[in-house]
């Protein structure tokens, strides 16, 4: 069947299916909805078994999970996260086959915050929701966010005094996709406890650094896609851009200086073997498609764009930034004269 966020607990409360497909946006209500559904299934003794795919996504604990079944006499919830914007054909392929051994000690989630519609073939959302439970999600009105804000605050019982509510409130018209996680962030930090809207503006801060930092993450592993779509959410979400360029600044200029030890003949596994196991795996990615050269260029550039954020020089901040990090993903930027040449032919 098909179904809507506001008819989930409805359907659950006439008994859970085996195969719940979410995707849509935004991601809280996504968020939202998977927790519903695993929520029901927890209180029903399903253990919750967590993935993450994308199109190198490994099929063979998950497939052992099909096999295995019959051995062990558990419930378990498998719970896929879709991490960019096009479903893979060895999810697709487990999920044709998980429908085939359909059982009641098992639950498939699919989350896919990043698909719309047209992403889906219609064949496979026909299957999906003959099979089971499809689920998309819509960007709320504005009356819808603060009906969702009011639920779930009540749901996790925060105590916010009115000005901290309207203060969420007016950041979530500005970026939806991040009222699950404040909220979500204040329960943990306060509990039952009376939220300021100091409180409030201290958890946004530290929901924009850990998107900085993820930022930063998804350019260095080339992950061009999922880079872009986060830059976009905080450029709606008018971070400060004298933030963002410190922090991608000061990463470029860690990584010159070992792209300089490399260009000199030091050994990149010897280097990279003094940093953090994260900084280590992300480094080992960029370094390869990355010269010295090309990384040092970076930061005369990334001086430009700060001094056009401060209104001594014309131009456009975030398009140069942009720039500036799909050259960090991987991505090759052509010259200006040459994109008028290409644009010349086309026409």
């Amino acid at each position: 069947m098909k179904a809507y966020y506001n008819q989930i607990q409805q359907i659950l409360n006439k008994g859970m299916d085996s195969f719940y497909f979410i995707y849509g946006s935004p991601e809280n209500l996504v968020t939202d909805t998977k927790e519903i559904i695993e929520s029901e299934a927890i209180k029903q003794g399903f253990q919750i078994e967590k993935y993450f795919a994308d199109s190198s996504f490994d099929l063979n604990k998950l497939i052992s999970s099909l096999e295995n079944l019959g051995l062990f006499h558990e419930k378990r919830l498998i719970e896929i996260h879709i991490l960019g914007n096009k479903l893979p054909k060895k999810v697709v392929d487990f999920i044709m086959e998980f429908l085939k051994k359909k059982t009641t000690d098992l639950i498939c989630i699919i989350k896919a915050s990043l698909l719309k519609n047209a992403d889906i073939p219609a064949k496979l959302t026909r299957i999906f929701a003959s099979k089971g439970v499809i689920i998309p999600i819509y960007e709320l009105k504005s009356w819808q966010i603060e009906k969702w804000f009011q639920d779930k605050s009540e749901k996790l019982g925060l105590d916010l005094s009115d000005s901290a509510k309207l203060k969420i409130i007016k950041y979530m018209y500005d970026s939806s996709e991040s009222g699950h996680q404040i909220l979500t962030s204040l329960q943990l930090a306060h509990g039952n406890n009376s939220i300021s809207e100091a409180d409030i503006s201290f958890s946004i801060d530290e929901i924009v650094s850990g998107n900085i930092f993820n930022l930063i993450y998804f350019c260095l592993n080339g992950d061009i896609n999922k880079a872009l779509d986060l830059y976009c959410q905080l450029q709606k979400e008018n971070i400060d851009l004298t933030i963002l360029l410190w922090h991608i600044s000061t990463e470029i200029k860690e990584l010159a200086l070992i792209a300089k030890e490399i260009s000199d003949g030091t050994s990149i596994k010897h280097i990279t073997s003094k940093l953090s196991s994260f900084k280590k795996d992300c480094y080992l990615k960029a370094l390869p498609r990355l010269t010295y050269k090309q990384i040092i260029a970076l930061i005369p550039r990334l001086s430009y764009i700060d001094k056009i954020n401060k209104g001594t020089m014309a131009g456009n901040a975030w398009l140069e930034l942009e720039e500036v990090l799909l050259i960090l993903s991987g991505y090759q930027i052509l010259p200006a004269f040459m994109k008028i040449k290409l644009d010349n032919n086309k026409l």
